[in-house]
C-alpha cells in the first residue's frame, strides 16, 4: 500500500511535463497495445489504475524572460511592527495585524483571501474585495483533495482576475494568512505550475500600472474581514463540485493515500478478527511482549500450534492432559470466550498462569 501513493506521484509528476520531457512524450503516447516489461513500475501502475494522465501542467523552467521583473509587487512576509515567533499572544497580534491593514498605502483597495479544506477532502476559496464604496465577496468550490496552500494560492488568483476584468485602476493590497503562498510568490522565477504561472502573469499585468502588496497577517485573532473570507471558503467547500477539474501530481498523492488509509481501516474477514480496526492488541495493557503474545494466540499464530488433518492443534492441554486439543478448547478450559478477549485484557492476562497453560503460549 506504500508503494501505491509514491507510484503514482512519481508518474503523475512525469505526464505533468507533457512535451517538454521525453519519458513524459512516450507516457502519453503508450497504448494498451504496446508490450511493457513484465513487474516493470509502469506496467504494475497500470494494472492497478495508478496512471492519471490528466494532470495540471507543470513547467520545466521559467515561464517568464529571466531579464523581465515585478518592480511594482511588493511581498511581505511579516507584520508592519516586529513580533516574535515565540510571542503567540493572540490580543497582541491582532493588534499588530489591524496596525499593518491601517497603515496600508492611501487609496489602495484591501482585499482578503482564504481557502478551506473539510474533512472529506473537499476544498474551497473565499475572497473580500473592500473598496470605499463597496464590499464584494467571491467564493470559488476547488477540485476534491485539491491542498489548502492550493486552496490559497486560487483565492489570490480569483482576487486578481476580479480586479483585471473590472478594469480597475487602484493600488490593491491582498491580505493572506499563508504566509507561506508569499514566499511562494516572491520566488515567481522558479514558479513552474499552472496557478503559481497564472498569478505570477496577472501580477505582471495588473502591476504595469499599478502597486501591488501582498501582505501576511495571522490567522484566527478575531479579523473581521479575514474570518469572512475565511466563511465564504468553507461555504464553498461545502458547495456541490460542478466539474472536477485538474489536480496537482503532489494532490493526486494524496487521494491516493486517502484511499488506501480507507482502505486499511477496514477489518480483516476473518472468524477470529474481534476488532473493527487493525492493532487491536496494541491498545492492550501490558508489554509488548505481552501484546504479541496474546494477538497470536488470538489469531492462531503461535509457534506451539502444528497442523494436523487441515487443523491447526496445540500438542497436549496442560489441564486436562488431552492431546491434539484445539484452540477453542483452551479457551473453554479457561472459561473465556475469544470476543470477550479484548474487553478483559485482565482476564487474558491471569488465567492463563492460574490454568496452568502459560507454558502453550
Amino acid at each position: 500500500m506504500r508503494w501505491s501513493p509514491n507510484i503514482s506521484r512519481y508518474f503523475s509528476n512525469l505526464y505533468s511535463y507533457g512535451g517538454q520531457h521525453c519519458t513524459a512524450t512516450y507516457l502519453k503516447d503508450w497504448r494498451n497495445a504496446q508490450q511493457l516489461k513484465r513487474d516493470s513500475p509502469f506496467s504494475r501502475a497500470a494494472k492497478l489504475n495508478l496512471l492519471f494522465p490528466e494532470v495540471e501542467p507543470c513547467s520545466l523552467g521559467p515561464f517568464l524572460n529571466l531579464l523581465e521583473d515585478l518592480p511594482r509587487v511588493f511581498f511581505h512576509e511579516k507584520l508592519w511592527s516586529f513580533s516574535s515567533k515565540k510571542d503567540r499572544r493572540p490580543v497582541l497580534l491582532k493588534q499588530l495585524a489591524l496596525e499593518t491593514i491601517h497603515n496600508t498605502p492611501l487609496g489602495a483597495v484591501r482585499i482578503f483571501t482564504d481557502g478551506s479544506k473539510n474533512d472529506n477532502g473537499n476544498t474551497g476559496s473565499g475572497v473580500v474585495i473592500k473598496t470605499p464604496d463597496a464590499i464584494t465577496k467571491i467564493k470559488k468550490r476547488n477540485p476534491n483533495f485539491c491542498s489548502v496552500f492550493r486552496s490559497e494560492l486560487i483565492a489570490i488568483d480569483e482576487a486578481l482576475d476580479h480586479m483585471i476584468s473590472n478594469n480597475s485602476s487602484c493600488d490593491i493590497c491582498i491580505f493572506t494568512d499563508s504566509r507561506s503562498s508569499i514566499q511562494f510568490l516572491s520566488n515567481w522565477r522558479n514558479i513552474g505550475d499552472k496557478t503559481g504561472t497564472d498569478i505570477v502573469n496577472k501580477l505582471r499585468i495588473y502591476s504595469s500600472h499599478n502597486n501591488i502588496h501582498l501582505q501576511w497577517i495571522p490567522s484566527h485573532v478575531d479579523l473581521f474581514f479575514n474570518d469572512l473570507a475565511d466563511e465564504l471558503a468553507k461555504e464553498s467547500s461545502a458547495e456541490l463540485l460542478d466539474n472536477r477539474g485538474l489536480l496537482t501530481y503532489s494532490e493526486i498523492f494524496s487521494e491516493v493515500r486517502a484511499d488506501n488509509n480507507r482502505a486499511w481501516r477496514i477489518p480483516p474477514i476473518h472468524d477470529w478478527y474481534q476488532q473493527k480496526h487493525p492493532g487491536a492488541a496494541l491498545e492492550l495493557k501490558g508489554d509488548r511482549k505481552f501484546q504479541t503474545t496474546e494477538a497470536r494466540f488470538i489469531s492462531g499464530h503461535t509457534r506451539t500450534l502444528s497442523y494436523v488433518q487441515g487443523q491447526r492443534l496445540f500438542l497436549v492441554c496442560l489441564k486436562c492432559n488431552t492431546h491434539q486439543s484445539t484452540q477453542d478448547h483452551l479457551f473453554s478450559r479457561m472459561e473465556l470466550e475469544k470476543r470477550n478477549v479484548f474487553k478483559s485484557p485482565a482476564l487474558v492476562r491471569d488465567f492463563p498462569w492460574a490454568s496452568g497453560l502459560l507454558d502453550l503460549l
